[in-house]
């Protein structure tokens, strides 16, 4: 079974990364011997934490009904071997040989493309990718991160003042504590001054017990709370990823994530209504992207740890999904100063994987700083991170800006192929947007498959008017895209 084989070499792996002609298409049916996520060991780590509150994350998921098929390489593997194996593998096989040789030099080779790479060396680029595309397909559960939980409370408490925060949620690092979660790290942008648990100062933040919803949650009365939209968005999204859908997967054995908004609070205060911007949307805190940069060291800093004066990937993270414009700037510029390169991935990849690349990018062709789409956090000697770079769900779902960017079936055109990217590197097959776990959000199928068309054809995603040329000199154009988008 993929991933539950432990070989002495650095690196083991399994079969051969499919092809594009063999990896279903973006999209497309795939069958469902070839859906099931049986890629966990029994390694999986300390047992989940108990989940505080009630969250509507078992209500997403009720749809899902358990059923695991094979993996996509069990039944080439086996008749590869012609053995009754199940297609474990050990480092050194063929079958991995192959996998790391083409896998990791499309990677390699893509990302050596980018001008911020010319000083990098090829042959140790590819040991670290053939480490990091081992450990996808492992997939381990990973333990809490208390210390930077800690350290997040403790910075969180001294720029409440300082930084002219009049709301915070009560544990800025709460699900930092989860223990034995997937091997990921979400940011998002900034709380809302009203959800569930938000307190009005300093002395009143504490650390409260690990829950993976408590700190997004918005109240309904009663007494009763519910996750917010955007991780509604995140949990689907984490669901996805390990291969739960509408008919396949069991959704209680999924690895908790942890989701850590950049800005944890905001300046309007206590009991004061939210402020709102002149078409209807939330407004955001006064001083975002000071205020996003001052806790970076605490929030994306939880991705690493330092030894002496270098910044190296902490085991058990793998992937950084930043969403929001504001929080793919950030992540940009705190893993530049860690001294990691910010690689974007070749269009190539995707191709590779039956993915079209700007199906996952926010924003194409546009003036904009913000990088959208997957990028690899490198630095040589230590584990790449992949960084998914998505724009926020919650606001650009649903509300006064959802016509920019296609409502749900846009975002999730956008969160999907993100998922079926971690999958495919991981050595699993494409959800096809059918079985789509998004769809309990709203996404459409048929409308993606048409957006899908619509890419394919050159057409790219409207700019939106947070971007340059959106507003100013892009109008006439952009209309027509937009028109074309919805």
């Amino acid at each position: 079974r993929l991933g539950s084989t432990r070989v002495p070499s650095r690196h083991r792996g399994e079969a051969e990364m499919p092809s594009a002609d063999d990896q279903p298409r973006v999209g497309e049916k795939v069958p469902r011997k070839n859906t099931n996520d049986k890629t966990r060991t029994s390694e999986r780590g300390d047992a989940k934490q108990p989940r505080d509150g009630t969250s509507v994350g078992a209500d997403l998921m009720a749809v899902a009904r358990p059923a695991s098929p094979t993996s996509i390489f069990a039944d080439d593997d086996q008749a590869a071997t012609g053995s009754d194996s199940d297609g474990e593998a050990v480092s050194g096989t063929f079958f991995f040989d192959r996998h790391a040789r083409r896998v990791s030099s499309l990677i390699v080779d893509g990302l050596l493309k980018s001008p911020e790479a010319r000083d990098l060396d090829r042959g140790v680029m590819l040991l670290d990718v053939s480490c990091f595309l081992e450990a996808m397909q492992a997939y381990e559960a990973s333990s809490s991160r208390d210390d930077a939980a800690d350290a997040l409370l403790k910075k969180a408490k001294e720029l409440f003042s300082e930084m002219g925060f009049g709301t915070m949620y009560v544990d800025p690092s709460q699900m930092l504590r989860l223990n034995g979660a997937a091997p990921t790290l979400n940011f998002d942008s900034w709380a809302r001054s009203n959800n569930h648990g938000m307190v009005g100062s300093a002395d009143d933040l504490e650390a409260r017990p690990p829950s993976d919803s408590d700190s997004m949650a918005r109240e309904i009365g009663d007494g009763r709370r519910t996750d917010c939209q955007t991780l509604q968005w995140h949990k689907c999204l984490n669901a996805t990823a390990q291969g739960v859908t509408m008919t396949a997967g069991d959704p209680t054995s999924l690895l908790p994530q942890r989701v850590v908004d950049s800005c944890p609070g905001h300046t309007t205060r206590l009991g004061e209504e939210e402020q709102l911007k002149r078409d209807g949307s939330l407004a955001a805190p006064d001083g975002l992207t000071l205020k996003i940069a001052a806790l970076a060291p605490y929030t994306f800093g939880a991705c690493l740890e330092k030894r002496g004066t270098e910044f190296f990937t902490r085991p058990g993270v793998l992937v950084v999904r930043a969403c929001g414009a504001e929080v793919t700037r950030a992540a940009k510029t705190y893993f530049e100063g860690a001294g990691y390169k910010f690689l974007p991935l070749s269009d190539d990849v995707y191709e590779q994987f039956g993915l079209h690349a700007n199906c996952a990018r926010a924003v194409v062709g546009a003036k904009n700083p913000a990088p959208w789409g997957a990028y690899v956090a490198y630095k040589p000697g230590t584990m790449p991170l992949l960084v998914q770079c998505l724009p926020q769900a919650g606001a650009c779902a649903a509300g006064p800006n959802a016509g920019y960017w296609g409502g749900s079936t846009g975002i999730g055109l956008i969160y999907l192929t993100a998922a079926n990217l971690e999958r495919a590197l991981a050595g699993k097959a494409n959800i096809a947007f059918e079985d789509s776990l998004f769809c309990v959000l709203g996404f459409s199928p048929e409308k993606a498959h048409a957006r899908v068309a619509k890419i394919s054809d050159g057409v790219v995603p409207w700019m939106t008017p947070c971007v340059l040329g959106g507003k100013i000199g892009g109008k006439i154009s952009g209309e027509r895209l937009r028109e074309a988008w919805i």
